[in-house]
This record gives C-alpha cells, structure tokens and sequence, in this order.
C-alpha cells in the first residue's frame, strides 16, 4: 500500500520525524511542510544515515515550496511542490500517515 508520510515538525527539535524516514520503502513518499522543510537544507547529525538510506532506497522526498520559501531556505535537496501540487501528490498514495 502505498503511503505518503507527512513531516509538520522541526528535526532540531524532535525525533519523530525519523520513524517516516525508517518505515518508507520505494513505493512510499515523505512530505515536508511547516517547520519540516527544515530538513532542505540541513539534516541533524543523528538523522543524516537516516535519510541517506530512504534516498538510495529511491523514497520520494516532497517539501511545500510556500514553506521553504517562508522559511528563507534558498535551496533545497528534495523536490518543491505548491499547495496545488501537494493536493495532487494526495490523490496519488493509498493513504496518509
């Protein structure tokens, strides 16, 4: 089944957002908004393998463009989706986690 996970939360503050990255396969996307775009940029030091391996495991990584935007992230590793996009990418996955 395939499931998109939704990351609202900063990684500099919480690990929660790590349980997504551990459980997602190739079929599977993880999608940044809010303080979750944090993770454009800079990954915390604890979660760097983690997210090494849902990449090489070709898990799709999304971030909402406003948020990054918002947020003054210049750039960013993962692919930026609008709000209408991200609307979208819903209709595309089985479920939302």
């Amino acid at each position: 089944m395939k499931t998109l996970y939704i990351i609202s939360r900063s990684p500099f503050l919480r690990k929660e957002g790590k349980l997504p990255f551990e459980l997602a396969d190739d079929s599977d996307g993880i999608l940044l908004i809010q303080n979750g775009v944090l993770l454009c940029n800079a990954t915390p030091e604890w979660m760097k393998d983690i997210v090494d391996r849902a990449v090489s495991s070709n898990v799709k990584i999304y971030a909402c463009k406003e948020d990054v935007e918002a947020r003054g992230i210049s750039s960013s590793k993962f692919d930026l989706l609008s709000y209408d996009e991200i609307i979208d990418l819903f209709e595309k996955y089985d479920r939302i986690a």
